[in-house]
This record gives C-alpha cells, structure tokens and sequence, in this order.
C-alpha cells in the first residue's frame, strides 16, 4: 500500500502535467497545446468564420502553397491546418513573441510543413518602426500593430519598436516556392506595400489573394478619423487596386458570410463594421471556378 506522501507527490505531478500540456481540437486531429510558458498561440477556430468558405474555395481553385503574411497568434494557421493540412503553408509574423510561440506550437506537434518567419514582408529590405498599442503581456502579439506612419493618429499607439521587413519577392525565391495558391495579408494598413513587394510573384504564380482594406474608423477607440488621414489611406487603397487590375485580377468584397460582391472600385466607408473590411483578388482564369465553389455558401452579386 502507499503511502499517503506517495500519494500526494502522484496527484501532484498530474496536476503539473495537466497544467504544462493542453491540447486544441482542429477538426478530427488533437495538437499540444502549452497553456503557460506564456504562450499566446490562439485556442480556437472561431476566428472571423465568415472567411472560412472563401479559403476552402481559394484553396480548391489552385494547388500551390499558402502565404500568410501577418500570423499574428496562429488564427489562419490553425484554419489551414483544419481545411488541407498538407499544403505547405509559410506564415510571416515580425512581432517576435507572436512568431515564437506559433513556432513552438509547430515543433511540438512535429508540424514540418508549415513554416514561420519572424519578420515582415514589404517592398524594400531595411528595418522600420512597428507602431505598437498596449503594454506588458498585450503588447508582445498587438492585433492592430501597424508599420504605416500616418495610417493612425499617433496616440492611438503606446510605443515604437523596430522590426525587419524584407522584399517578398526575394524572400520567395530564396526559399525557393514552387507554386502558390493563396497569399492572405492581414498587416493593418501595410497592403500595399506587401503587394508591391510580391509583384513579380503575383505575376508569375497568379495565387488567389485574400486582403484587407480598414473602414475609416477605430473600432477599438469608437471614433472616426479625419479627413486628411482618410485622403492618405484612399490614396493608398488606389495605388494597390491599380496593381491588381493591372495583373488582370477581379476583386469581390466578402460581406458577413452571406454575400460575395464584385466590386469595380474599393471604397471604405466610414462604419464600425469589421465583417466588410475583407476583400479577395481573384485571377481572371480562375474566377469562374472560384465562383462556383462559393455558390452553395453565399449568394455572389455584380455590383
């Protein structure tokens, strides 16, 4: 029999092994997830779910890898691995606790196809400032950093710190990428510059690319913005849809998940409505097929 010191040391270390090692639910597969350490990897799917039958149709319209340019905590990652985990995902996060913790989420599960980058994809190799809000814990993986000078007012941010960006295209053909599906860019106004960046790719690879374009308002202050820095960022949203039309691109604004609406020019508007800030560039060679995948999902208009 043992004893009750024994015992207690048992109950003890399963507490400890209970606490040090979760696990997250992707579809039929269980991942270890570390619940301390801290570790700031996202737990759930839930993630703007309305965009999920747009990956799956982007994801049947073309083989190739998947470019995910803003990690952030792991929410695309973790769609990607529920929809086609043996894609090739390559996953690029400048924020180095953000990156890190996505990446020990990949070596504990032994994930080798999936690949993080600490840094940021842009249209030049140099170190910029990354515009951060939040401090302590909040601030090591801040959903609304932004590397754009002007895209905020200047107190929207707490502090400064200093990232490396690199070119995409360069990035690309160093690690030697041989196709393409899916670019998705969620980096808080810096679009533009990631697409630029990635013109020669687009060119070549022709991949659906998923994007965001901001409404002029701060859902997370509730307050709208001025007028000269709505002007900066039309002028920007102009430049990088000029670069899509110009590569024979369509592009459809996702609404909620109940429409998909081909638009002939991006306008945001000035709203706190996060549910129509996404939008994705379609090839023309595959707009056909894409929009068959979407039809049982959501209803496609011709704006």
């Amino acid at each position: 029999m043992q004893s009750p010191g024994k015992i207690f040391n048992k109950i003890i270390k399963a507490i400890i092994r209970k606490t040090l090692k979760g696990t997250i639910r992707v579809g039929k597969q269980a991942y270890i997830r570390r619940p301390l350490l801290p570790n700031l990897m996202v737990n759930s799917l839930q993630h703007e779910e309305f965009l999920d039958d747009i990956y799956i149709a982007a994801l049947k319209g073309k083989e190739g890898a998947i470019i995910d340019v803003g990690v952030n905590t792991g929410q695309t990652l973790l769609k990607m691995l529920s929809f086609d985990k043996d894609r090739t995902y390559y996953g690029f996060e400048p924020q180095s606790t953000a990156a890190s913790c996505v990446e020990s989420f990949l070596i504990e599960n032994q994930i080798n196809n999936f690949k993080i980058l600490p840094i940021a994809l842009s249209d030049s190799n140099t170190c910029i400032p990354l515009n951060i809000r939040g401090t302590g814990i909040f601030s090591m993986a801040s959903s609304v950093a932004s590397m754009v000078e002007g895209f905020r007012p200047d107190d929207f941010y707490d502090y400064k710190k200093y990232i490396y960006a690199a070119r995409g295209d360069e990035v690309i053909d160093s690690l030697e990428i041989p196709s393409i599906a899916l670019i998705k860019i969620d980096v808080e106004g810096a679009e533009l510059e990631v697409i630029k960046g990635l013109e020669m790719k687009i060119g070549e690879h022709r991949p659906f690319i998923l994007f965001e374009v901001l409404h002029h308002y701060l859902v997370v202050t509730n307050q709208e913005l001025d007028k000269e820095t709505m002007e900066f960022r039309d002028s920007r949203t102009r430049e990088l849809e000029a670069i899509l039309r110009g590569k024979s691109y369509q592009i459809y604004q996702i609404i909620g998940n109940e429409q998909a609406i081909k638009i002939q020019k991006i306008e945001p508007k000035v709203v706190n409505d996060l549910e129509s800030t996404d939008y994705i560039a379609v090839p023309e060679e595959k707009e056909a097929v894409f929009c068959q995948h979407l039809e049982s999902t959501r209803k496609i208009i011709n704006a």
